[in-house]
Parts: C-alpha cells; sequence; structure tokens
C-alpha cells in the first residue's frame, strides 16, 4: 500500500510517497515489490507525513493532520486485507500453474470496491490537508518533495497545483487495486515458469497476503 514509497517518480507517486521511492503509497523483493510498492506509492500518506515534518506546523495544525493520518490508515485497512484474499488464491493458481481471473473475480470485485472507499478518503484527506497549511506551508512541502525527484526529472503540474489556493484533490487520487499487479505479472510470466519457480513465486504471494492480512 514502509508506505511512504514509490518506485517511479509518476504523479501519483510523487504525490504519496516520493520522498520514500522504492516501488506506493513504496516497498519489497523481486515478485512481491512490485505489487507492495504499486500499494505504497497509491497512498497519499506522502503528502501527508511530509506534512508532519513541516517546522511552521502548529500544535494545532499537527493535532488536525494527525487525525487526517489516521483516517487514511484505516481506509487502507480493508483494501489489504482484501488484497489478501486475492493473493492467497492467486497462489494456489500459480502452483496449478493455470491463471483464471474469472475464478477471482468474487474476491477482486471486493477489493475493487474497497480501493473505491479508500480513494474518497484520499480525495477527502488531500482536500482537508490544503485548506488545513497556510500558503507559504503548502510552498514548503511542495518544495521539499519537489527537491527529491531526481535531477532531469519534470516536476508534476498537479503536485504544483497544491501550492495554489484552488486545488482539486480529486486530480491527484485514482483507484489502485493492487491484486491487479500480482496478476498481471501471474499471467506473464507463470507459463514460462518451472514448477519450482511456481512454488517460490506462490509462496511468495502467500507471504504478501499473510502481512496484508494484518492490516
Amino acid at each position: 500500500m514502509n508506505r511512504w514509497m514509490s518506485r517511479v517518480v509518476t504523479v501519483t507517486a510523487v504525490v504519496l510517497g516520493v520522498a520514500a521511492s522504492a516501488g506506493g503509497v513504496a516497498l519489497a523483493d523481486g515478485q512481491q515489490g512490485g505489487e507492495r510498492a504499486e500499494h505504497a506509492r497509491h497512498h497519499h500518506g506522502g503528502l501527508v507525513q511530509a506534512a508532519l515534518k513541516l517546522d511552521s506546523v502548529s500544535g494545532a495544525q499537527r493535532s488536525q493532520i494527525e487525525q487526517l493520518e489516521s483516517q487514511r490508515k484505516t481506509a487502507e485497512v480493508p483494501v489489504r486485507q482484501a488484497n489478501a484474499v486475492v493473493l492467497t488464491q492467486l497462489a494456489k493458481q500459480v502452483e496449478q500453474s493455470r491463471i483464471d481471473r474469472v475464478g477471482l473475480k468474487d474476491s477482486l470485485g471486493v477489493e475493487e470496491g474497497a480501493a473505491q472507499a479508500e480513494r474518497v478518503v484520499d480525495v477527502q484527506t488531500l482536500a482537508q490537508l490544503h485548506n488545513i497549511l497556510s500558503a507559504q506551508q503548502r510552498n514548503q512541502l511542495v518544495d521539499g518533495i519537489e527537491a527529491r525527484i531526481p535531477a532531469g526529472k519534470p516536476h508534476p503540474q498537479q503536485l504544483e497545483s497544491f501550492r495554489g489556493d484552488s486545488f482539486d484533490a480529486s486530480a491527484f487520487v485514482k483507484v489502485r487495486v493492487p491484486a491487479e499487479h500480482a496478476i498481471a505479472r501471474a499471467e506473464k510470466q507463470v507459463p514460462g515458469m518451472t514448477p519450482a519457480q511456481r512454488a517460490e513465486f506462490a509462496n511468495k504471494l502467500r507471504e504478501r497476503a499473510s502481512r496484508e492480512s494484518r492490516g
């Protein structure tokens, strides 16, 4: 969903976790890294956590921002738990060398619904954070994030918009379904894997599912 991360410097990754580039919201190794990173770089926790580190934040502002962080983390839990169910089912398919999206449809639908609900919270979080911070603080926040973008990479226009008085939080937030990454990877790689490789892949999926199930 190390929550403050971002494997690639995309608008979403920068907004949610550019400072922790790892790949989301930011996270892992090999096959499991892609999905964990996908989860992490999606999270708008990057801006929230960065705001908490501003030296200009008052006690009242800090309390408000910490509440936003708590709400964001709560909304993340159902997505992770639903993701664990999909990954567990996918692991079995990997072992059988037969990736069947139809068989994953119901559990994937639950995860998609949770992701939609999470997006609503993420949009509200960014909008409220924008309102809590002063113009000077917003500039300080964006400057700090952009300073961590590798040289030569453009500064996302949507991130720049966070500086202004007018800000559309919905433009930042896309629905993210972590299991989609794992399924796509399995569809691509499993046909060429040996039984031993499939077993290793399935074990990593189950390990990931175990972590996700704990929310």
